[in-house]
Order: structure tokens, then C-alpha cells, then sequence
């Protein structure tokens, strides 16, 4: 019979497995856009943050068969938590078309009274 820890790094694994499959994808798309400037940078930007989820879920897998080992990669597994969401934002203003600099450009300073 199988122990707690094994299922759980079986089911903690998946995951990986598919974001893994999910970025060879994107890249394969990426290449395919030969020219297209916009495109295929939005297409690797996918395939980074699959990379990037794929190290977050392998933090997981470490935690729940060997703690000790996951005290070593326990940087990089914080690193990966915020990087995704900043990834996720910047793919989300590149879908969008919102530019980053209007955030932080003249027009956006607060008015002081």
C-alpha cells in the first residue's frame, strides 16, 4: 500500500506535468511566429510563467516527501509565489494593451493642495 506521503507527492506532481506539457507548447507557438514581434513575446511570457508555476509546484512536492530538502528550496519557492503573480500581471497588460509607463508618468502624480 502506498504511504500519505507518496500520494501526495503523486498529486502534487500533476501539476507540474501539465504546466511542463503547457510551456513546450507555448514555445513550440512561439517559434512558430517568426515575425510577429507582440505575439511571440506574449507566447514566451506564457511559457516563463508555466516554467515559473511549475518551480512553485515542485516546492510543494519537496514539502510533502522531504521537509529538509524543501528548507533548502524554501527562497526560490517564495520567489516563485511572488514572480507568478507579477508575471501574470505584466501578461495581462500586454493582452490588454496597457501600458506600464502611464501608471507612472506625469499625468498619474497626485495633485497637492
Amino acid at each position: 500500500m502506498m504511504s500519505l506521503g507518496l500520494m501526495e507527492a503523486f498529486a502534487f506532481s500533476l501539476p507540474i506535468v501539465c504546466a511542463m506539457v503547457c510551456m513546450v507548447l507555448m514555445l513550440l507557438d512561439a517559434c512558430r511566429y517568426g515575425r510577429g514581434g507582440q505575439e511571440r513575446r506574449l507566447r514566451a511570457l506564457l511559457a516563463l510563467t508555466y516554467l515559473v508555476t511549475s518551480l512553485g509546484w515542485l516546492g510543494l512536492v519537496l514539502y510533502s516527501v522531504a521537509p529538509c530538502a524543501f528548507s533548502y528550496y524554501h527562497p526560490v519557492f517564495l520567489l516563485t509565489l511572488m514572480l507568478d503573480q507579477v508575471m501574470f500581471f505584466w501578461v495581462v497588460s500586454m493582452i490588454t494593451g496597457w501600458c506600464l509607463s502611464s501608471l507612472w508618468g506625469p499625468c498619474s502624480r497626485a495633485v497637492y493642495w
